[in-house]
């Protein structure tokens, strides 16, 4: 009580420039289209909602749709997302960022096992970093 926060320990060999390189380095990582290709958007902004779920499903190698819970609700997750994108008629690369975002908010929360508001406000952060 009443001293000071000691300082944060930086590990040996970096300094706060590298730390920022790093962090710069994991946004652009997260916002790499990975998860989807520019063919992928394409191919499925040419179809309709059936078209859309059958072709995300084939992305995604769900083969147990009518048994599998799991598959069905991830299914509908990214198909809702592809579709609200579609509604605000991004562009190929807004769709692929968007996209990838959907995917590490799930990664977040089942690896890293972040809340929900710890969730939105790295959402927050990173759309703000994007612009």
């Amino acid at each position: 009580p009443g001293g000071t926060t000691p300082a944060a320990t930086i590990p040996a060999g970096t300094t706060p420039e590298s730390e920022r390189d790093a962090e710069f380095q994991e946004h652009e990582k997260i916002l790499s289209p990975d998860f989807l290709s520019a063919a992928q958007i394409t191919e499925m902004l040419a179809e309709d909602i059936d078209g859309v779920q059958q072709k995300l499903k084939k992305f995604l190698n769900f083969k147990n749709l009518n048994t599998c819970l799991k598959e069905a609700i991830l299914l509908d997750y990214y198909v809702s997302g592809f579709l609200w994108a579609r509604g605000m008629e991004f562009s190929v690369i807004q769709y692929s960022k968007f996209m990838t975002l959907l995917d590490m908010l799930l990664h977040n929360l089942r690896t890293l096992h972040m809340s929900l508001e710890d969730s939105i406000k790295w959402l927050g952060e990173v759309m703000a970093e994007t612009g």
